[in-house]
């Protein structure tokens, strides 16, 4: 799968700083899409601050660049998160075996958590 990455105007925040005006951040709008499905997109900004390397005597090229980095630091950082599955209680049935009648078998085992999956670990079933 291709996906093309563009961003749009950056917004940058300055300082007063000790030595002078600083750059303080950099926001920066972006969106990336998959070239084969142009209906599959994902967007939004993403703010750059000093830590990320960023210069006053930048231009819009290399906050995008840097942008770039973040973006594939992110996804590949990104684990797939599974929420434990919501499970209703049945009218009529007991809350548990011990308040279930003599001789009923209603006990029914019932998964309560489900263990997060990351697609970096993934392994063959044996």
């Amino acid at each position: 799968m291709t996906v093309t990455v563009s961003f749009d105007n950056p917004q940058i925040q300055v300082t007063n700083g000790s030595t002078g005006i600083q750059l303080s951040q950099v926001i920066l709008p972006y969106s990336i899409r998959n070239s084969e499905d142009s209906t599959k997109y994902l967007g939004g900004q993403m703010t750059l601050g000093q830590s990320d390397g960023i210069k006053l005597t930048d231009n819009t090229k290399d906050w995008e660049r840097l942008g770039l980095a973040k973006i594939k630091n992110m996804v590949a950082d990104a684990e797939i998160y599974a929420p434990d599955p919501i499970i209703e209680a049945h009218e009529g049935l007991p809350a548990s075996s011990a308040e279930a009648p003599a001789g009923s078998a209603s006990a029914v085992p019932v998964a309560t958590s489900v263990a997060p999956v990351s697609s970096a670990t993934e392994s063959p079933a044996s």
